[in-house]
Parts: C-alpha cells; structure tokens; sequence
C-alpha cells in the first residue's frame, strides 16, 4: 500500500482512480482508494492524504516517488503497518514504528539514553558491546523493571 500526500479533496474516489491510472503509466491499482482519515477529519481541508493498493511489476516504482494527477505532482511513501503492539526498535515504546518515531533513542538492555548498537557493560573489565551481559539485570523502558 501507498500514501499519496495532498490529494484534492473535491474529487471522487472514481475520479482519483482514473486520474491515477491514466497518468502514471504501469500502475494497477487492486482495490478502491481511500482516505486516510474519516470523512469528518479531511471534509473541511482543501487537500488529504489518500491509501492506494497497487501490485505487478512496476509497483516498486511508485514507492517514496511522485505520482501524477491532476496538473501536478503528488509525494508518495510506503504505507507502515502498526498497533498498540508494535515496539518501537528507537525508543522501544509501544504503538508506533521506528520510521516514524520522534523521542530520543533509547537503549532496550539499559534504558539509558543511547542506541541499543551503543551498550556498554559499566564494569571496566568486561569489553562486551551491543548485548547484555552478567554484570546487570536488564531492565524495561517501559515499566523500569528488571526483565
């Protein structure tokens, strides 16, 4: 699935489809676009983000490029799939995918505020990196406990 960003809003699904189809050539949509939001969130904007569903040989092409419709250009990006049990593989908190994650990293061995790539065991004589190690109980940036 792709996100293309800043569709007008005033056209039907059917008219955005054809658009689509018409002027990108070798896109073959599977299923009826849709908006991203509930009609009530994009009513009032003059443009929105809308869900397509493509597939062949030439859907790579369309992923994180621009896709033409209407006079103009439209941005486009992989649609990312999450829920409330998705962890976040930056900060490790749940509900969200580490593309789209904006709080600081997070170590998921220590807690401490740096990349899991980063741990260091704090004794001096163990030169273990990138792991856990017997020197401490792990422990969880979402609870604070030991695990």
């Amino acid at each position: 699935q792709l996100l293309v960003h800043g569709l007008p809003t005033s056209h039907s699904l059917a008219t955005v489809t054809t658009e689509l189809t018409t002027f990108n050539s070798g896109l073959a949509q599977t299923q009826q676009p849709r908006w991203l939001t509930l009609n009530t969130s994009h009513a009032s904007k003059n443009a929105s983000t809308m869900v397509i569903t493509i597939t062949g040989p030439k859907a790579p092409l369309f992923v994180d490029k621009q896709l033409s419709a209407f006079s103009t250009t439209f941005r486009t990006e992989h649609r990312l799939r999450f829920n409330s049990f998705t962890q976040c593989s930056n900060c490790h908190h749940f509900g969200h995918h580490s593309n789209k994650c904006t709080s600081p990293s997070s170590c998921c061995w220590c807690t401490l505020p740096h990349s899991t790539g980063d741990h260091s065991c704090p004794t001096l004589t163990c030169r273990l990196r990138d792991q856990p190690c017997s020197h401490f109980t792990p422990r969880c940036v979402n609870c604070d406990g030991p695990h």
